[in-house]
């Protein structure tokens, strides 16, 4: 609406210029045409033109004032807009009254010079006025040449016509008016359209502003600002409209940082009150959110309404302050840098006088810098030192730059290191004007490099005294280092080494698979792990080495090779293969013990085992009378028909199953993949016991005579519902002496009929569900001490008070809470009870460092979602993660291994700690030891029992505890009961016990009072 209102005014007055300047000049050659006829007539004619045309000054002025207010013209009252309108107005009245002294005097010739020198001047004032200076001077000159030639060519025809041309004359000087009138108006309308067209927003400098917004702002009486003109530059600079800041200005206003606007408010309403002129920079924040700096300009007039007109210009100076920024950080650091060298300058003269000394060189000579300038050297300098530099500064002065370093004696005997360099000076002509001197003091640095030497030499050292092999490679495999235990493996110096590849190492299959890992380490720029084995081609020696590679990187971090250390673990693998044999084989007979029987027996059982092999049996076989035997006849004896007993077994027994002897002289037999239907797999499993009667039941020599042996056979059938490993062996064990009850050398089935036993488990399931809903468990807590006797921390041992039975050990009821489930919730309430715990330990200061190890059932661990209720639980009690510690059983690797050690790195990293409880009773975690995140190995209590009287087991200890020294792994022993079987565990390297002889299992209050802890 505002640019369509300006737009209007401006044409209005352009029409108002134009009918001032034509009316005149046509009403003025009326009087000349009745002059001839009637004077008085042609004198009413000069009045009318002379009112006419003082009616066009005026609204050629009115007119000149609108167009000078929209066009950039200089504000109203101006002197330069005044002087305008008085020639325009002079200039007017003149040839009004030019007009009438004409019309009175026939012909007017008299008049004519001034007549035209009117004209000319009236055309010149109103295009000054019309015109602003920058458009004056980019219009065509030719126009305003073309106005003033058909003005004077009217004038001519006004004056000379009628004695020339005639009567036509008058007609001939209108025509030539109406011709100049039409060119200015042509002109005006020029100006009027582009006005028109760019409107408001389009001010003659503020249109081409780019880094500035130019504006007028006015303050009213109630003391409510308003836009009344801001440039186009406001959209870019600031994001908004101009349009929407006639309405409301305060988007803009806003745009003004809270920490900047009580500056700008306080410098504004000062710059009001004084009548000064407001410069301020401040930051403001645009539309799109991006900070940038503005420089705001402005004055301010009050007018005649009281209001008061600021108007200015805001310059975008972001880049300014952030080169004024950038410059004020660049001279700060440079200044710090200037504080901080260390070097000593000093400027001389030919004459070797001081022109300059800083003062870091006059501290060094006792003095301050204004001391020395203007003296010769030979002043400032010792002696002796000055003869020392002498030479130095002779050739100095000669034109030449010398570096030198010199030992320099203090006072106090002191011996500095200074390294010297003298520049010479040089005038315009080149001719030597003096020398500087820059003096450093590289004592430290000399020191340091010793330092270095020697630290190299101890690194060298240490290289070599590493028992691991430890070598560097270029990116082509060509070898840059070797320590002496690489050159003792391959048989090689290491300058034979050094620049070869592994072809000439280790032949062309093993050097294709370095190469390739070399290129994954350095391509991928991360370490690589693995166990692999290695062979040499001169001395033929083998191993299994666990190899770590990682990337060799330069100053700028580019690889630019490989560094790779290759430990020899073959004597652990032996030792592996040795605990596993030992744990998992029986020494006598060289069957599977029960331990890998439950293995076994575990995996057979499985749904997805079941599915595809089809149903299964497990035998239960025991001896006849070989008790008797055993004691009549002796040990060895009893375990010559052990060994005879095993070996007629496994003739018997079909290769792809499993002889296991469980115990003295029990023995099961696994039978998997029978039948696919239960009968046909109950007649194989049967054909094979009574084969095994038959087979046991042949003579054998034993202590000189021949001995008829019996034995008794019981059956459980899988295959069916599931049924777990432990009830699987009960029910074989239960077939096994109903056979005995039937007069031995025989074969039972498990009966239906013999489950006695588990009614009970059904009953004492029952009772399990009722003991978690009516809190009927508790913990108990066992101490763990270290070899001196320090409590270190306990384990949570869960009990059961039955309100009819008493108490209940876990053997009698964490099997079946397995096998029901009720497992999860009771593993939560024993880690929420546990983590209780330990934050009441916490707060006091006997008892904050002490450990709580919780156990945690395959069961348990494996549900989806064990960690986040763990994480949970820590959380809502506070518990310290790094005091609590999971002890978990190597069952949990008989499947899913890779989830399982996802969990296990996702507890670690939590801080909490890891046990593998009752190690060497499991298998298949021997594999994947050294890559499960483990704090601690515990020793299994029935290793632990026999370990003074059974070889086996005391091997079996003896091998864990080398092992887990080896992985760096802390060890506890379980179930130490007796100061012997202590000794022995100290005198191979344990350093945890847990066992009766230092505590039973016990309530939390009675725990604290038996071990001294105070409350």
């Amino acid at each position: 609406m505002a640019r369509k209102q300006g737009a209007v005014g401006r044409v209005s007055s352009a029409a108002a210029v134009v009918l001032g300047m034509t009316v005149p000049w046509t009403v003025s050659a009326q009087p000349v045409l009745a002059a001839a006829h009637d004077l008085p007539a042609a004198a009413a004619y000069a009045a009318l033109g002379f009112i006419l045309q003082l009616a066009a000054v005026c609204a050629g002025a009115v007119a000149a004032v609108l167009l000078g207010l929209r066009s950039a013209q200089p504000q109203p009252g101006s002197p330069a807009l005044a002087a305008a309108f008085a020639c325009s107005a002079v200039c007017g009245l003149l040839v009004a009254a030019a007009g009438a002294g004409i019309a009175g005097v026939a012909g007017g010739g008299a008049h004519q010079g001034f007549w035209i020198v009117a004209r000319l001047a009236e055309a010149a004032g109103l295009a000054a006025v019309l015109l602003p200076s920058r458009t004056r001077h980019a219009w065509p000159v030719r126009r305003l040449v073309g106005v003033a030639l058909l003005l004077a060519a009217s004038a001519a025809a006004d004056s000379l016509g009628p004695a020339v041309i005639g009567m036509a004359a008058p007609g001939a000087a209108a025509a030539l008016r109406l011709g100049a009138c039409l060119l200015l108006m042509s002109m005006a309308a020029q100006r009027i359209g582009q006005t028109a067209q760019t409107g408001v927003d389009d001010h003659p400098i503020g249109a081409h502003l780019v880094h500035a917004v130019l504006f007028q702002v006015v303050l009213d009486l109630r003391n409510k600002w308003r836009v009344t003109y801001v440039s186009p530059a406001i959209e870019r600079l600031h994001g908004l409209r101009a349009a929407d800041l006639y309405r409301e200005p305060e988007p803009w206003f806003a745009q003004i940082v809270p920490e900047d606007w009580p500056r700008f408010v306080a410098q504004r309403d000062a710059a009001l009150r004084d009548g000064t002129s407001l410069d301020v920079e401040l930051r403001m924040r645009r539309a799109d959110g991006e900070l940038r700096w503005m420089r705001i300009s402005a004055g301010g007039s009050r007018v005649d309404d009281g209001s008061i007109v600021v108007e200015g210009l805001m310059f975008d100076i972001t880049q300014r302050r952030l080169a004024e920024q950038q410059v004020h950080q660049k001279d700060e650091e440079w200044q710090a840098v200037l504080s901080h060298i260390p070097g000593d300058i000093t400027r001389l003269d030919r004459s070797l006088r001081v022109r300059y000394m800083n003062e870091n060189h006059a501290r060094w000579y006792g003095g301050a810098a204004a001391d020395f300038v203007g003296k010769p050297f030979l002043e400032v300098i010792p002696a002796v030192r000055y003869a020392q530099m002498q030479p130095y500064l002779a050739r100095a002065l000669a034109g030449e730059r010398v570096v030198y370093e010199a030992d320099v004696a203090l006072e106090n005997g002191e011996m500095r290191r200074r390294h010297s360099t003298l520049v010479p000076e040089h005038d315009m002509q080149g001719t030597v004007t003096g020398a500087v001197v820059y003096v450093v003091d590289v004592t430290e640095h000399r020191q340091a490099e010793q330092a270095l030497a020697h630290k190299e030499s101890q690194l060298r050292s240490l290289f070599e005294a590493i028992p691991d092999m430890v070598f560097s490679k270029d990116r082509n495999g060509r070898y840059l280092s070797c320590n002496q235990a690489f050159e003792s493996f391959y048989g090689w110096r290491e300058e034979e080494i050094l620049g070869q590849g592994d072809d000439g190492l280790v032949g062309p299959a093993f050097a294709a698979m370095f190469r390739e890992q070399d290129r994954l380490v350095m391509e991928t720029g991360e370490s690589l792990r693995g166990e692999e084995p290695m062979h040499t081609l001169r001395h033929h020696r083998e191993g299994i080495f666990d190899l770590i590679k990682t990337p060799l990187r330069d100053a700028d971090g580019e690889v630019y090779g490989v560094l790779g250390v290759a430990r020899d673990v073959t004597e652990r693998k032996r030792a592996q293969r040795d605990i596993e044999r030992l744990a998992y084989y029986d020494s006598l007979t060289g069957l599977p013990n029960r331990r890998r029987l439950a293995v076994r027996l575990g995996q057979a059982v499985l749904p997805q085992a079941i599915a595809a092999a089809g149903h299964g049996a497990l035998l239960s076989i025991n001896l006849d009378h070989f008790k008797n035997i055993n004691d009549t006849l002796g040990p060895d004896v009893g375990d010559q028909l052990l060994r005879a007993a095993a070996e007629r077994m496994t003739g018997v027994v079909p290769v792809h199953q499993t002889v296991a002897r469980q115990s003295g002289d029990e023995f099961a037999v696994l039978l998997e993949a029978l039948a696919n239907d239960a009968a046909g797999a109950q007649a194989e499993a049967e054909q094979i016991a009574r084969d095994l009667l038959l087979a046991l039941a042949a003579p054998l020599s034993l202590g000189g005579r021949q001995h008829h042996g019996t034995a008794r056979i019981g059956i459980a059938l899988f295959g069916g519902p599931p049924v777990a490993p432990e009830e699987l062996l009960t029910r074989a064990s239960l077939a096994c002496e109903e056979a005995r009850l039937a007069g031995r050398n025989t074969v039972r089935f498990f009966d239906p009929a013999m489950q006695q036993s588990l009614a009970e488990r059904t009953a004492l399931q029952a009772d399990l569900h009722d003991a978690v809903s009516e809190g009927q468990l508790a913990l108990h807590y066992q101490p763990v001490v270290q070899q001196d006797g320090t409590l270190t921390g306990a384990e949570a041992l869960l009990r059961w008070q039955h309100p009819v039975r008493g108490t209940v050990p876990p053997a009698g009821f964490i099997g079946l809470a397995e096998e029901t489930g009720l497992i999860l919730p009771i593993g939560s309430w024993v880690l929420q009870e546990a983590c209780m715990q330990l934050v009441a330990w916490a707060a006091r200061p006997d008892t904050r460092g002490l450990d709580i190890a919780v156990n945690v059932s395959a069961r348990q661990f494996r549900h989806p979602d064990f960690i986040e209720e763990t994480e949970a639980i820590l959380a809502r009690t506070g518990a310290d993660p790094r005091r609590l510690k999971l002890e978990l059983t190597e069952t949990l690797l008989f499947h899913d291994t890779e989830e399982v050690l996802t969990k296990l790195a996702r507890l670690k990293a939590r801080g909490i700690g890891l046990a593998l409880d009752d190690f060497g009773t499991g298998f298949s975690s021997l594999g994947y030891l050294k890559r499960m995140p483990l704090d601690q190995l515990k020793i299994d209590r029935s290793f632990v029992r026999d370990v003074l009287t059974d070889p086996n087991d005391a091997a079996i200890v003896r091998t864990i505890l080398a092992l887990a020294a080896s992985l760096d792994l802390h060890v506890v022993a379980e179930g130490v009961e007796t100061e012997s079987q202590r000794d022995f565990l100290v005198a191979h390297g344990c350093r945890a016990f847990q066992g009766y002889l230092f505590g039973k299992p016990m309530p939390m209050e009675a725990f604290e009072r038996t071990q001294g802890l105070g409350a």
